[in-house]
């Protein structure tokens, strides 16, 4: 990466045999991206493709900038975008992600629980916030409510909704659902759809416990493709992201909705996923 005098991040284009035209991307990212670096997320891995075949991508910080490029790709590590984001992200002439402003639980999620007498069986209790609200506390300063969980690993399944503390479901930073898990040969599952443009991967992650993340699988496989998730992503308004969901009774059901993906595992397989989902970017330029 190059930084140039104007203070953005340059990923070159490089010539390539299976070069098409030449294009550049402005990845529009939080003034203060400097406190989470950009390498802990895919699309650093994506740009790494794209220069590959002669696609220039450069990393905007902050709304007070604009640089020219063909595509605006909003990439702002927040659960809930500024509105002044949105609206640089909106004066390129095609935006990745553009429409997407709030990816908060209390947003996304279908199988909230509000009030305790509402319902009956088990809840778990987790953060509206993506990622725990770590990046809202690390970028702007946000005041994390104490004692919430932060990660996966925090939340915790109550056997009923009376047995959930009563302040949490008035606090800002957490929400009650509905405990509905999926079973498969004895192990709790969660499916993955991860996507840019017209490429997608598709995964089934294995877990012997109830709430997954990526130091609890036991194994990982491919499944086929749902056309009632994809309809999430239209409804959502996602170019590119990841959405984690299961299915219950035969219907599918959101968890968790990320437009920020991360990339903290490298990977040979990883590399592989990436190379195939970088070509998403061409959906957009065609």
């Amino acid at each position: 990466m190059i930084m140039n005098k104007s203070g953005f991040t340059i990923y070159p284009a490089a010539q390539s045999q299976h070069r098409r035209k030449n294009f550049t991307i402005a990845i529009i990212v939080h003034e203060n991206v400097h406190r989470l670096p950009m390498q802990r997320y895919a699309v650093t891995q994506l740009a790494r493709f794209w220069a590959r075949d002669n696609i220039r991508c450069v990393l905007v910080p902050g709304y007070r900038k604009r640089v020219q490029a063909d595509i605006g790709f909003l990439h702002v590590d927040l659960s809930v975008i500024p509105e002044p984001y949105m609206e640089v992200a909106a004066s390129y002439p095609v935006t990745i992600n553009g429409a997407v402003r709030d990816i908060t639980k209390r947003h996304i999620s279908r199988i909230q629980v509000h009030d305790p007498e509402d319902y009956e069986g088990p809840v778990v209790v987790k953060s509206n916030l993506n990622y725990g609200g770590i990046p809202e506390k690390i970028l702007e300063g946000y005041s994390l409510t104490p004692g919430l969980p932060t990660a996966p690993s925090d939340y915790r399944v109550y056997p009923s909704p009376v047995d959930v503390p009563e302040h949490i479901y008035s606090t800002r930073d957490a929400v009650v659902e509905r405990f509905v898990p999926e079973r498969v040969k004895g192990l709790y599952c969660l499916r993955q759809y991860h996507f840019l443009g017209d490429r997608e991967h598709w995964f089934r992650a294995l877990s012997k416990v109830p709430v997954i993340n990526s130091n609890s699988w036991v194994g990982r496989e491919p499944i086929e493709p749902d056309p009632r998730v994809r309809q999430w992503r239209t409804a959502l308004g996602f170019d590119y992201g990841k959405f984690d969901y299961l299915v219950h009774e035969g219907e599918p059901i959101l968890l968790d909705a990320n437009k920020t993906v991360g990339a903290v595992q490298v990977s040979d397989e990883a590399r592989r996923l990436w190379k195939e989902r970088a070509e998403g970017i061409y959906a957009f330029l065609d």
